[in-house]
């Protein structure tokens, strides 16, 4: 069922190329899970997407998402509990360097680290032989 009020808008499904506009232009995202055996069994790659993007994020405390979240318990809500995702949202306005996203590494500093330990295996592989360039 369509949600109805002024200030939502129904984006419908996002060509995959279309996603990262989205993501950059929220403020805070928020994972609304349920508690139900779906909302246990899923795994919300929009969650890491946003916190490696440096987006604050605020999750319902279900299944993995609370253990990905563990370090910033401020960042999980209850599950159907209004009241707790609007305070977890107003102390993240306030204090956006407590986001978890602040915690999470970018992706210059995963690429800095893949490409040191890549280089370490093809020195390994080569017996710590420099590579030949061109």
């Amino acid at each position: 069922m369509p949600l109805r009020h002024p200030r939502l808008i129904e984006l419908g499904e996002l060509p995959h190329d279309k996603v990262g506009l989205l993501l950059s232009s929220l403020d805070v995202g928020v994972v609304c899970n349920r508690d139900t055996p779906f909302g246990h069994y899923c795994f919300p790659l929009k969650l890491h997407e946003m916190m490696a993007a440096g987006i604050p994020v605020v999750a319902a405390r279900v299944g993995d998402v609370s253990e990905v979240l563990a370090d910033t318990p401020q960042s999980l809500y209850q599950p159907g509990d209004i009241a707790d995702l609007a305070d977890k949202l107003m102390r993240l306005a306030t204090e956006p360097e407590r986001s978890a996203s602040s915690l999470y590494r970018s992706w210059e500093a995963m690429t800095d680290e893949l490409e040191v330990w890549l280089g370490g295996l093809l020195e390994s592989a080569n017996g710590a032989r420099p590579l030949a360039t061109e």
